[in-house]
């Protein structure tokens, strides 16, 4: 898939910023596999949550419609609005501005979708044998990813080893949940 002598994957990294995890994921994803068209998908959709959620997690409120704030996270509309819509709670500030604010539920509901859209850009397998370079793009601490991922249902793994600790994650059926967690003490 050339264009223009350009092999497509270097095509398509230049354009627009890319974070480090998705750039080693479009390289890798086999572009004659019968997956990949998918994989690529999933990949483009990461980047562009990525990219929103840093966004959302550096400002306390975001101002604006719809449109403004597309355009401040540098997003299509139609992406942007379906961040919002799911990630966010449309509000008005103390000085009667319109915008967006996204709890911390929210922030963890988006961290969730970018960690499994990370396992789906990956395969059909729904396994990553490290998450250390998506929980690094979006400054979560490793133990805090494996938590959130095993939360959504996965297995997580943690391996200690002379270059750091990797922490690989799956998906697989049956889903295993953990506990519930039980209201503690208040102060």
């Amino acid at each position: 898939m050339k264009k223009d002598g350009m092999d497509f994957t270097t095509s398509l990294l230049s354009r627009g910023r890319w974070s480090d995890s998705v750039k080693g994921l479009v390289e890798m994803i086999p572009k004659q596999a019968p997956h990949a068209k998918h994989q690529l998908k999933c990949a483009v959709l990461l980047n562009h949550l990525i990219k929103f959620y840093n966004e959302i997690a550096r400002k306390d409120f975001v101002r604006g419609p719809d449109q403004e704030v597309a355009k401040f996270f540098r997003l299509s509309t139609e992406v942007c609005s379906a961040f919002l819509e799911n990630f966010t709670t449309p509000m008005t500030n103390k000085g009667g501005i319109e915008g967006f604010k996204a709890s911390k539920q929210n922030k963890d509901k988006c961290l969730v979708h970018v960690l499994l859209l990370y396992m789906m850009a990956h395969g059909r397998s729904m396994s990553v044998g490290n998450i250390r370079p998506v929980a690094d793009d979006v400054k979560l601490e490793l133990k805090d990813a494996g938590n959130l991922l095993r939360a959504a249902g996965c297995t997580v793994t943690t391996k200690k080893g002379s270059s750091g600790t990797t922490m690989s994650s799956a998906l697989k059926v049956p889903l295993t949940f953990p506990n519930a967690k039980r209201g503690g003490r208040a102060p």
